[in-house]
């Protein structure tokens, strides 16, 4: 099974009470690319919210090794896969309130009304009820028996709500400290806009003992190699130049770069002119040519799950009367070659020509993002999830061939010289800093 980790939050470690001691330890910085427009869990769903909300709240389960563990909380399941039955270990709140069940129920309430506009929503479909028959017991009925349930819950849709600390907040839960309550690692004490969020310790976290940094800064803003120079962020991400000689750095291979077909644009919503560019491929040539390591799958080495894809065999499908068709590509000297070795395959067994444009890494993803291109080379991240859950994704794309994989894509990340204990998660690209020291 995969090293995926969801959650990045060390669980199983008990604390008998709700301290609130003291902060300890060194204090890290860590960009952000965006600016969150809420903190609060049952409604933000924008990159930069998650990743902080990570660090301020632990749901019910996260994933360890690619599997189930217990979080908040350990469980048991009914014998007909259909009611599961959450036993929250001793935790509290950032003001030191006792965790309790009823914080749960009410996190699922709010993301159950259609009112809230949850984006978690339709992950909880399959739930029929959630009761909370205890303080400290909290219990999930699901309408069909659910393999998959337990890593929809660690994937973050049911952090904890503190109901009469919500009600409190007069609307604005989520949007500044004061008005934010988190059952997590860290806690959030200062927001200041458009420039940082500053995170202190949790004391009364479940399990702070095994938390090391005593304070963390979230800098709002890319984030690159004159930033880890000067000493204003602990972690970048770099490219491939850059971190070949940076002498701090993790790598993460949870990235494919694929040659992409737009489906909304005639003639490539037709299948059969997909499997043509496909197969008019002439991969004895194009292979050498291609930066990184090239492969068949849609599943980089970070899933952990092999493939034994190969390349199709390169076929001729001549009178197709392709228009003339442009291909976007990044920059670089490599990708160019490659490039025009997946042109002249085209022309020559499709018959058609084409026009090729190279862009920076943001004008490419931008114009994917606005859905302005025809045939696009750039890279995929698989969004995270089960073994059965990216098997299924591949499969799906391999069928419908949306797009043909091309090669292994890693993604480097710059850290800190005098830093030690900070990991990247694979497919969010996220610092996993808990164990953080210098």
């Amino acid at each position: 099974m995969s090293k995926r980790l969801l959650a990045g939050l060390l669980c199983c470690l008990l604390l008998a009470g709700c301290s609130r001691g003291p902060k300890t330890g060194q204090g890290f910085r860590f960009p952000l690319a965006g600016e969150p427009r809420t903190l609060d869990p049952q409604i933000a769903s924008d990159p930069a919210a998650l990743t902080v909300i990570q660090s301020l709240f632990e749901g019910l389960v996260t994933l360890r090794e690619g599997e189930p563990v217990p979080a908040a909380a350990r469980w048991e399941l009914s014998s007909d896969g259909l009611r599961y039955v959450f036993t929250l270990f001793p935790g509290c709140w950032g003001d030191g309130t006792p965790l309790r069940a009823d914080d749960f129920l009410f996190a699922y309430q709010r993301t159950a009304d259609p009112a809230t506009g949850s984006p978690h929503r339709q992950a909880l479909a399959g739930v029929a009820a959630v009761t909370a028959p205890g303080e400290d017991t909290l219990e999930i009925t699901l309408a069909a028996p659910d393999d998959r349930f337990l890593y929809t819950l660690a994937a973050g849709v049911l952090y904890p709500c503190p109901r009469a600390f919500f009600a409190g907040c007069g609307g604005g839960y989520g949007m500044e400290p004061e008005t934010l309550q988190g059952n997590g690692p860290f806690k959030l004490v200062q927001w200041d806009h458009g420039k940082y969020l500053l995170l202190h310790k949790n004391g009364g976290y479940r399990n702070a003992a095994a938390v090391s940094p005593g304070a963390v800064r979230y800098v709002l803003g890319a984030a690159g190699l004159s930033d880890l120079k000067e000493g204003r962020v602990d972690g970048a991400q770099l490219s491939p130049a850059e971190g070949a000689a940076w002498p701090r750095r993790v790598t993460v291979e949870d990235t494919v770069t694929l040659l992409r077909f737009n489906l909304s644009r005639e003639p490539l919503q037709d299948p059969a002119v997909r499997e043509a560019l496909r197969d008019g491929i002439e991969w004895e040539r194009l292979d050498p040519l291609l930066p990184g390591v090239p492969t068949r799958s849609f599943l980089p080495p970070a899933a952990g799950i092999p493939s034994d894809l190969t390349a199709p065999a390169t076929r001729a499908t001549p009178g197709l009367g392709l228009p003339a068709l442009t291909l976007l590509c990044p920059e670089g000297e490599e990708w160019r070659q490659a490039a025009h070795v997946i042109l002249q395959s085209w022309q020559k067994n499709l018959g058609a020509y084409f026009r090729l444009e190279q862009l920076p890494a943001d004008t490419l993803a931008a114009r994917l993002a606005a859905g302005e291109y025809q045939l696009a080379v750039a890279p995929f991240t698989p969004a995270p999830g089960s073994r059965e859950t990216l098997e299924r994704q591949e499969r799906e794309l391999r069928e419908s061939c949306a797009a043909v994989p091309l090669t292994v894509t890693p993604r480097i990340y710059g850290l800190s010289k005098d830093i030690t204990g900070v990991e990247v998660e694979p497919f969010t690209g996220r610092f996993i800093f808990l164990n953080a020291k210098r």
